[in-house]
């Protein structure tokens, strides 16, 4: 048997030091030591997701019982506490003296013989005089840093922000959309049904499913069969907004992974001109890989900088999708250490980003057509803003339609779309 708790500490320090962003980390860490039995799997799982996204909590109770700071501390020593915190207020499964013993041990084992006992005491300490959580203050509590909490505070009113803080800390959904060109719904909710997976239907996005108590989608036929893909449901309502009909010509700028390509080509049943491109040759193979599985061979698949402008694009397409890039705030509860890593400065540039490339993206568009321009934050100044802006500097353009969408617990992601329609 491996020792899980040294996994962890290992792809902890990884992230930490950042040499691997959460969610990959997980995913490396899941595919290195496919071996692993299910329940092997949940624990590493649960303990390192939970360890990177309340690191705010932890940091507060470790300072609680720590002589000194928690910036003073080695790293290993500072994983090894947020471990021990982790288990003992998250994970009521695990013996309190087991996590001290076996992180005592690691200590020892990753050459800090010398602070056995100061991990020791600070554990057993913390252990015994447990404090009440609730009297946090909201950063410290929901784990958030307070400049996002007060932007989220300031757009949405605390309460709502409250909400998006907690969301962020519940298990994220696991959505998809079914290939329906290869099977039917009715006929996929049976096979998933038949190979041990627990879906849920989605009344008002047809096609569309939760999957639940599932261990590794990768192990799924139907996934690797290509009758399903990843798409979180937020997505999928925004991609249900835009006027479709057979044989129009579509570009996806930012298309990487895929999600709203084969949207859109899956409700066409292949009969459109599609365009997908991304940044990276990276980007790019995860399209072709993707949409390989699928059956998409049709899409064609471009690497592309999207800030560049392209004279054959100019009025070219009847649609053309702007998922941009963002800060992410909707995302949070799926990219675990995101929320510690963007800054204020970070916010500025991004949304300085999405208006250069809009910029080209709407020159795209032909007459009569539509821009959908899309994000995974919640950030006003990387959405509504920045529709704003646009409408002031294209006149040749109307708002159709346009949400933010809070995230949920365990059902979506926050998500916000503008559809804008190209008149004369």
């Amino acid at each position: 048997m491996k020792d899980l708790r040294e996994l962890i500490l290992n792809t902890l320090l990884e992230v930490e030091a950042g040499r691997c962003k959460s969610h990959l980390a997980l995913n490396n860490l899941l595919d290195r030591h496919a071996e692993l039995d299910k329940h092997s799997r949940a624990f590493l799982t649960r303990e390192l997701e939970g360890v990177l996204e309340r690191r705010l909590t932890l940091d507060a109770v470790i300072s609680r019982f720590s002589k000194l700071p928690t910036k003073k501390l080695k790293s290993v020593i500072l994983v090894l506490l947020r471990m021990g915190i982790y288990e003992f207020y998250f994970m009521d499964s695990v013996p309190p003296s087991a996590t001290v013993n076996e992180l005592v041990k690691l200590a020892e084992k990753k050459g800090f013989r010398s602070l056995k006992g100061f991990v020791n005491g600070v554990l057993r300490n913390a252990d015994r005089n447990r404090i009440a959580l609730s009297s946090l203050p909201p950063s410290e509590r929901l784990s958030i840093p307070p400049f996002l909490f007060t932007l989220l505070s300031d757009a949405y009113g605390e309460e709502e922000a409250v909400r998006i803080a907690e969301a962020a800390l519940s298990p994220a959904p696991l959505t998809v959309r079914g290939n329906r060109i290869l099977l039917p719904p009715e006929e996929l909710f049976l096979r998933l049904k038949k190979e041990g997976v627990c879906a849920e239907k989605c009344p008002e996005l047809p096609n569309a499913y939760v999957l639940r108590e599932l261990d590794r989608l990768s192990s799924l036929p139907a996934f690797r069969e290509g009758l399903l893909f990843v798409q979180d449901l937020s997505s999928q309502r925004a991609m249900s907004v835009p006027r479709l009909h057979e044989g129009m010509r579509v570009l996806d700028l930012c298309a990487a992974p895929g999600g709203k390509s084969f949207f859109l080509y899956e409700q066409l049943n292949g009969r459109l001109s599609l365009t997908a491109s991304d940044l990276t040759e990276e980007k790019t193979a995860l399209l072709s890989e993707n949409a390989g599985r699928l059956g998409f061979e049709k899409i064609r698949i471009e690497q592309q900088d999207a800030r560049a402008r392209r004279a054959d694009r100019v009025e070219a397409f009847d649609l053309v999708v702007a998922d941009l890039p963002c800060s992410g705030l909707g995302v949070m509860g799926r990219k675990k250490d995101l929320k510690y890593r963007i800054t204020e400065a970070d916010l500025k540039a991004l949304s300085a980003l999405q208006k250069e490339i809009l910029g080209q993206a709407a020159d795209y568009v032909a007459f009569g057509g539509e821009l959908l321009y899309s994000t995974c934050t919640l950030n006003p100044g990387e959405n509504r803003k920045n529709r704003e802006w646009f409408l002031r500097e294209r006149r040749d353009y109307r708002l159709v339609r346009e949400e933010t969408i809070l995230p949920e617990k365990g059902r979506c992601d926050g998500f916000y779309y503008a559809l804008l329609r190209r008149e004369g």
